[in-house]
């Protein structure tokens, strides 16, 4: 972060694993430092969830892993500082609807949810996107895109589902009008994992398709 602030960039967004099996105290000094570190700074703590105890019992999981966040969640609270659940593909939480629940049965205004478009993809397929994100709207803290193939995404590799924005078949540009459509105002990040081009050559290609959403999207309020 000192390296962002000397360079005039904010740091919106920090991605930190959080085990229900072994509970908050091994992370409990770190995330209590990054919290106090961050007074004022909108920063948002999004939080992949990891069990093998509860994998299999999320009645049980749920509860505590509720447990640990709201003392934290609390915590935060006093340094303008959220929690948001992050469903990822083979993990405990893979689902926009169990993150909504865990968001639910925790019921702090800083605890939401993480909205990934390539873990939704390989979780739960295209067809049910436009209902996911009515779901999701309440909770709704991050938005994070990419280019990806449409199709059976449930049975591709991440190099399908995860490529610079304006690559693939998937239409993105849809997805974020629907957002945007719903009253979306929060943070929309760029996913970037394991893609194989040139770095500069593939986050230029993604700001100019960005830059074209934007435009696009604004002459269709226009048009309307």
């Amino acid at each position: 972060r000192k390296a962002l602030d000397r360079v005039g960039l904010a740091l919106p967004e920090i991605y930190i694993e959080l085990n229900i099996d072994q509970g908050i105290a091994s992370k409990d000094s770190l995330l209590k430092k990054m919290i106090r570190d961050s007074k004022g700074r909108d920063l948002l703590i999004t939080l992949p969830i990891v069990s093998k105890l509860y994998k299999n019992n999320p009645l049980e999981g749920d509860v505590k892993l509720v447990e640990m966040l709201t003392p934290l969640a609390d915590y935060a609270a006093s340094y303008q500082v959220n929690l948001a659940i992050y469903p990822h593909y083979s993990l405990y939480c893979e689902s926009i609807q169990h993150a909504v629940k865990i968001a639910t049965m925790a019921a702090r205004p800083n605890i939401g949810i993480v909205f990934n478009l390539c873990h939704f993809l390989k979780v739960e397929g295209e067809t049910q996107i436009e209902e996911a994100l009515t779901q999701s709207m309440p909770h709704l803290m991050m938005v994070s895109i990419c280019g990806a193939d449409a199709g059976d995404t449930k049975n591709m590799d991440w190099n399908r589902l995860i490529q610079p924005l304006g690559a693939g078949s998937f239409d993105t540009y849809r997805f974020v009008k629907l957002l945007k459509d719903k009253g979306y105002q929060g943070r929309i990040g760029l996913q970037c994992y394991n893609i194989k081009a040139d770095a500069a050559t593939a986050l230029s290609q993604s700001l100019n398709t960005w830059n074209s959403y934007k435009n696009k999207y604004s002459a269709s309020l226009k048009g309307n």
